[in-house]
């Protein structure tokens, strides 16, 4: 239940069960009580009569236009819309499968920005536990039908959705999101925060100083000058594994035609082609936000920070790293991307 749109066509039963479905996945924080329809009666005040013509006052004050609500996508994708929850893959398919039969290969349908919100809504709503199952689960089966998925392309899903919960994430760390425990996940995570006036040619030269994010000179202030007013987003899972947290975003991209296409060497070009390492360095300076809000002075970015896993779920299978993309960038990188975003000059 993302939007109220999913509650439109359900009669009242329907109505209640998606919100006891919605107060069972809070683990209590969320209660579904019963409400008084007898309001009382309200009194209207009193009509002012007025004794001359009305007339709206003028205004001479000035507005800042400068300010903006501004996305990932919208800073660096030139994107126009309001922020939302962004599952990235378009409509349009980048990677073109070469003709003729493929060795190990991946996934290629279904494709296109629907399929992205489904495999985003599997993650949010059913259980890892459940996800690494055999077979389709009636759960999954109605998410993909509501997305107009027909049952063959259910068990392509459920494979799909089975490997990414399953497979271990960081190598010899025992960590996958099947064996997250009760309260070490939660998902689509929305930030919003100020940014203070702050030039895109500064933060050139904060990237500047590691080449792995290194930008061409004029390649991000060509896009926009400045940017101030509020940065804001959905973070798909924030999670905690052995007392350090992680972002973690599903990409449902096309890659290409085999599980080669995935290998862990190849993913940074990938990341850099969308610009995704700017997106996970946005969430990382939002994670450390939170955590120092939180945990105060006991916040130490070398101990809580475990950096940013970027799954690529098309080419994930158990007991291979493909697929997977793992980054921790240094402190001082975050920290500077940090103070950009206050309005700090480099």
């Amino acid at each position: 239940m993302r939007t109220p749109e999913a509650l439109a066509g359900l009669d009242p039963r329907g109505v209640d069960a998606a919100l006891g479905e919605l107060a069972t996945r809070s683990h209590g924080t969320i209660a579904i009580v019963p409400v008084a329809t007898d309001a009382p009666a309200v009194d209207a005040a009193p009509l002012a009569h007025a004794t001359g013509d009305l007339l709206a006052p003028s205004f001479h004050g000035h507005i800042d236009r400068r300010f903006e609500t501004l996305s990932y996508s919208r800073l660096f994708g030139g994107s126009v819309h309001a922020p939302a929850a962004d599952h990235d893959e378009s409509e349009t398919v980048i990677a073109v499968a070469p003709v003729g039969i493929e060795t190990d290969a991946v996934p290629q349908w279904p494709r296109g920005a629907e399929f992205g919100n489904c495999m985003h809504e599997l993650y949010e709503k059913i259980p890892f536990a459940e996800l690494a199952g055999t077979g389709v689960s009636a759960r999954l089966a109605r998410i993909c039908e509501d997305h107009g998925y027909a049952p063959a392309e259910h068990r392509v899903i459920s494979a799909m959705a089975k490997a990414t919960v399953v497979t271990e994430l960081l190598p010899d760390s025992g960590l996958s999101l099947a064996a997250l425990g009760p309260g070490d996940a939660l998902a689509e995570i929305e930030f919003l925060f100020p940014l203070g006036s702050a030039r895109l040619e500064a933060l050139e030269r904060i990237l500047a100083s590691d080449a792995r994010h290194a930008r061409a000179h004029g390649e991000l202030s060509v896009r926009r000058a400045a940017v101030a007013g509020l940065m804001t987003g959905f973070i798909d899972l924030v999670l905690r594994w052995q007392d350090r947290y992680y972002v973690l975003d599903y990409k449902t991209n096309l890659l290409g035609a085999t599980r080669a296409d995935y290998a862990a060497e190849r993913l940074p070009a990938a990341i850099r082609a969308h610009d995704y390492d700017l997106q996970y360095l946005i969430y990382l300076v939002a994670l450390q936000r939170f955590l120092r809000a939180r945990l105060g002075t006991q916040y130490d970015y070398d101990r809580h920070i475990g950096g940013a896993l970027y799954l690529f779920v098309r080419g994930m299978r158990e007991g291979d790293v493909a697929g997977i993309h793992h980054d921790r960038p240094a402190r001082a990188l975050v920290d500077a991307i940090d103070a950009w975003c206050a309005g700090a000059a480099p």
